[in-house]
């Protein structure tokens, strides 16, 4: 056998090898994830607070319309009891599984709520709202994950990162020219790469 043959056959073998490292590995991570999502659905209140929802999903004996909902004190009294079902669980009420309770879509709560001619605006608004403050309280306390909580707060409560980025013109004519533009937009990029560094040294 060739020399070039035998460094073949071992970066070969290497590659073979690091492969099933690989697939090890990533049966390990799944098998982890699996355990705790099984551990988790396996907590007596976990198991009692979805057959809760499972019972109000199939068991109902349908809604009203053309609003989903019949009047604004039923609409209450719904949302009491599940909230109710919640803290019997020790379980975090979300839009999900308040949605699934009041048997409509996560579409709906957010167009009442943000519908201002709809008979359920406040209930809704206000609900929303609480919903936020729960989770922004959980977050402050250390017990929810902030990049989670960031997620979900864009997703479901209008939450926004922007960035403004003031780009001041040195010619005469007051307006910024694009070189000008490119060199604001690279600053605070180096500014915002000079602050994560700091945040991660910590």
């Amino acid at each position: 056998m060739s020399r070039s043959e035998i460094d073949f056959e071992t970066k070969k073998e290497k590659f073979v090898s690091s492969q099933l490292a690989k697939q090890n590995n990533s049966k390990k991570n799944n098998q982890t994830v699996n355990k705790g999502s099984i551990a988790y659905m396996s907590k007596p209140n976990v198991k009692a607070f979805n057959k809760a929802i499972e019972n109000k999903m199939f068991n109902s004996s349908g809604v009203g319309r053309p609003y989903a909902f019949e009047s604004v004190e039923k609409l209450e009294k719904d949302m009491s009891e599940y909230f109710q079902v919640c803290r019997e669980n020790d379980i975090m009420p979300t839009n999900v599984t308040l949605a699934l309770w009041l048997g409509v879509d996560e579409d709906t709560l957010t167009n009442h709520a943000n519908n201002s001619s709809s008979p359920f605006f406040g209930v809704m608004k206000r609900t929303k709202q609480y919903l936020h403050s729960l989770m922004q309280s959980g977050t402050l306390a250390g017990e929810i994950n902030p990049v989670a909580y960031i997620f979900l707060s864009k997703n479901y409560y209008g939450m926004r990162d922007d960035k403004n980025i003031t780009v001041a013109a040195t010619n005469n004519s007051g307006t910024p020219n694009a070189q000008e533009t490119a060199e604001a937009l690279q600053k605070q990029l180096q500014e915002e790469h000079i602050s994560e560094a700091t945040i991660s040294e910590k």
